[in-house]
């Protein structure tokens, strides 16, 4: 199935809900869903009603880039939208990458801001 970014955008939110729902467990995919969700609740905003072409994917093939798609997403944000917006998602950028590949302690840290709730 072929998801639109919006479509997309609000699967990975509802899977980073579920995930949510069963408090301090699978932690790093809360984070990586919620930025995988922003990133294409940012796909649909910019494609194609601020740049004129269909999906960043075509944007992509367009302009020849097959390779660091996330600096290219990070460069579409800061050129198209406002400096609140650009420096969330910078920031879910940088959480989802700790989670994933660098540091597990991000995430104890992250589970143990749960437990205070």
């Amino acid at each position: 199935m072929n998801y639109t970014s919006l479509q997309h955008a609000e699967h990975n939110e509802n899977t980073c809900n579920y995930l949510a729902s069963d408090r301090n467990k699978h932690n790093d995919w809360v984070i990586t869903t919620a930025f995988y969700a922003s990133l294409h609740y940012l796909r649909h905003k910019i494609f194609p009603s601020i740049i004129n072409v269909a999906t960043f994917e075509d944007y992509c093939t367009q302009e020849s880039i097959y390779g660091k798609k996330h600096k290219v997403m990070h460069n579409l944000v800061e050129d198209n939208c406002t400096d609140d917006i650009a420096a969330a998602y910078n920031q879910m950028l940088d959480i989802s990458f700790t989670a994933r590949y660098s540091n597990i302690s991000m995430v104890l840290k992250f589970q143990n801001l749960l437990k205070k709730d």
